[in-house]
């Protein structure tokens, strides 16, 4: 072996330093890759959960108003059931709507006189609530179905059956309660003389657990 094929003692072939330069490079930029992707995809994510989140927070703006607004409706709905009928265990109907508030209703004599008198039916399974204001004296009695002819002609023994107010020209929610077990009364309204009648008739419901009144 010659002198020129024997290498140097303590130097490198040069193509492996570029080698080693190359892998380094390599290493650097898929480095720097793998965190740019990582970095991206997080970025992807956070936009993704924002939207996510911004999404639920207008939902629940809005289920808010609507409940809001539900609520509102409700206790709007509540106060005009408690001014309409009451306890809804217990509704009250006002059942006279023939004479208007500010006309009235003519009154006279009774039949018998030719007079204008009323007559309705008392509802069962109902309190019967009696109140009036009149230009003259106003009578109302409550009888059984039974007895309308004798009180039409003027000739009815009055007895325990018979319940009544009056002549007064005003009466405050006098009750009757014969006929929340009973269907069978009937109400007359009628006057001495002549004159206008303002009623205020209404019905509390308070169903019996027995027959009441006549029907007992």
């Amino acid at each position: 072996m010659d002198e020129a094929s024997e290498p140097l003692v303590g130097t490198k072939p040069v193509h492996w330093r570029r080698r080693l330069l190359i892998i380094v490079v390599a290493l650097l930029v898929v480095g720097l890759s793998v965190s740019t992707g990582i970095a991206l995809h997080n970025r992807k994510l956070s936009q993704k959960d924002l939207a996510l989140a911004n999404r639920a927070s207008a939902q629940a703006a809005h289920w808010k108003s609507e409940s809001q607004r539900l609520q509102q409706s409700l206790q709007e709905l509540q106060a005009k059931i408690a001014k309409s009928v009451g306890d809804l265990d217990n509704p009250r109907f006002v059942l006279w709507n023939a004479c208007g508030s500010s006309y009235g209703c003519p009154i006279g004599p009774s039949p018998a006189q030719g007079g204008s008198f009323y007559v309705g039916g008392v509802p069962d399974t109902f309190e019967y609530h009696v109140g009036y204001r009149a230009t003259v004296p106003v009578s109302v009695l409550v009888i059984p179905t039974s007895d309308y002819a004798c009180w039409y002609a003027q000739s009815c023994l009055y007895g325990r059956n018979f319940w009544g107010h009056g002549p007064t020209n005003r009466l405050d929610d006098a009750v009757f309660r014969k006929a929340e077990g009973c269907a069978d009364y009937l109400a007359m309204f009628w006057s001495n003389r002549a004159g206008t009648f303002y009623p205020h008739v209404s019905v509390v419901r308070h169903p019996a657990t027995e027959p009441t009144g006549v029907c007992g």
